[in-house]
């Protein structure tokens, strides 16, 4: 027999001032409470999502915090980036939640909450590391043709400048993750007060952290997090 989802129990004052109570579905009633999940990998849909959340919600209730839950592997820069941008801007203040894995991306958002009220659990484990990126080579040439191929080819003007755009867009893509990599190390260095030397040492390599050892590292501000549905 399959378990039903079940629902909560919401509170809500009516026109006429008096406190009623309904209940409904389980994630209305943790927006209700301004708690939000990341527990995949940060793609595009999960940054419509939470972006989404963050300023709508903060439309409704500009002093309500928020709470958000992260356990995620991570994901791609430029999907993380728009939620780490948004948690800066929106007026409540976002508490992050790290259990579980918050690794790359997800170690991003984790660090991006707001000052002194970032915390993870006991078990959680955090790793960070630099953004990469894997390059592979879509030309056909092999080292088998002939001289004659080799020198049809270099003389053809089509496939010249077909090398040298794939030349041009790897120039472009190196430029861009260094670019970003740069941002990543700024944004690190910020938060955690480290100096730009280590952040970009430690980002050179992937560095797992316990939650203790985020903690000390500047990630997080506290441990072993209680939540408290009733504030």
């Amino acid at each position: 027999m399959p378990l039903g989802i079940p629902k909560g129990l919401f509170s809500f004052m009516d026109p006429d001032g008096e406190t009623n109570s309904s209940w409904t579905e389980i994630q209305n009633f943790l927006y209700e409470k301004r708690i939000l999940l990341i527990f995949e990998e940060i793609k595009p849909k999960v940054t419509c999502e939470i972006t989404g959340l963050l300023l709508c919600l903060s439309n409704e209730d500009e002093y309500k915090d928020f709470t958000l839950f992260i356990n995620s592997a991570g994901g791609k820069t430029r999907d993380a980036l728009p939620i780490y941008d948004t948690m800066q801007v929106v007026a409540p203040a976002v508490r992050t939640v790290g259990i579980g894995v918050a690794a790359s991306m997800g170690a991003l958002i984790l660090l991006g909450g707001e000052m002194g009220k970032r915390t993870a659990s006991p078990n959680c484990r955090i790793k960070i590391h630099s953004p990469a990126r894997a390059f592979y080579t879509t030309d056909s040439d092999s080292d088998s043709d002939s001289d004659t191929d080799k020198k049809k080819k270099e003389k053809d003007p089509k496939k010249k400048k077909e090398q040298n755009r794939s030349v041009e867009d790897f120039s472009d893509a190196v430029g861009e993750m260094l670019r970003l990599r740069e941002e990543l190390v700024k944004i690190y260095a910020k938060r955690t007060q480290k100096p730009i030397s280590v952040i970009e040492k430690d980002l050179a390599r992937d560095l797992f952290m316990s939650s203790e050892e985020a903690k000390e590292y500047g990630i997080i501000d506290t441990l072993h997090y209680k939540f408290d549905f009733k504030k």
